[in-house]
């Protein structure tokens, strides 16, 4: 008699649990029970992308980095049963965790303000995890604009 394997489960390695960090690597583990035949074959998807040459029963990515966070994996585990009815034995998705140092952009172009004007400069910062914005005056030097002209 043919079974197929149970539906697997994905997880982080023990030796690599979630958080993961950027330029680190990370792994992921494929765990099914065994059918009938009971061996059983691998496919790692990465964004409903087969990965090519990822047949076993772990992943390793390594160089992590920001893009890699929110990617979503899943895998897929078949043998000679599932093959002949046609069947996907597929894991719910992980989603992947990678944390990642904040890139800040401000506005960088020249503004010339009454001292009574409003002012607004646009701040924004990507990272994992997201990023507080703080604005700290500068208290060593202030900007008065008299005449036209900018003094210390």
């Amino acid at each position: 008699m043919s079974d197929p394997p149970s539906v697997p489960g994905i997880y982080t390695s023990i030796s690599s649990p979630f958080p993961w960090i950027e330029t680190g690597q990370g792994t992921l583990e494929c765990k099914s029970q065994p059918g009938n035949p009971s061996t059983i074959t691998y496919q790692w998807i990465r964004e409903n992308v087969v990965i090519p040459g990822q047949i076993g029963d772990s992943l390793v990515i390594t160089s992590l980095t920001r893009n890699d966070n929110r990617k979503i994996y899943k895998c897929k585990v078949s043998n000679d049963y599932t093959i002949h009815k046609n069947e996907d034995m597929m894991s719910q998705p992980i989603t992947m965790n990678v944390e990642y140092r904040p890139v800040i952009n401000i506005g960088t172009t020249a503004a010339y303000v009454r001292e009574t004007d409003t002012f607004e400069r646009l701040c924004t910062a990507d990272g994992n995890p997201s990023p507080v914005i703080e604005w700290t005056p500068n208290f060593q030097q202030f900007l008065t604009v008299q005449q036209n002209s900018v003094q210390n």
